[in-house]
């Protein structure tokens, strides 16, 4: 875990919303769900469908730089949901 938030501070990594991008910071003060497309929840799921479009279906050739990326930023994403939702359901 401490790796992968190590390499988005050094790649400086940035994630697309609807209110343009956003820092690895900022998705901890982002709702998990809203009305609206600024949440934690769609910018997964936008992560995921990306992932999905750049599938490589080559057993041969390996992953690349952007699949690569995007995964990084799946993960983080999916980290951050994980620990905000252990924090709702320890207040519970």
């Amino acid at each position: 875990m401490k790796n992968m938030f190590e390499q988005a501070s050094k790649k400086a990594i940035r994630f697309n919303t609807i209110a343009g991008q956003i820092t690895t910071e900022d998705l901890w003060k982002l709702p998990l769900q809203s009305n609206d497309d600024f949440n934690l929840d769609d910018i997964a799921k936008g992560l995921r469908k990306e992932l999905k479009e750049n599938e490589d279906e080559s057993f041969v050739t390996t992953q690349t730089v952007k699949t690569t990326l995007i995964e990084l930023k799946f993960e983080i994403i999916k980290y951050i949901i994980k620990e905000r939702l252990e924090l709702v359901a320890a207040k519970v």
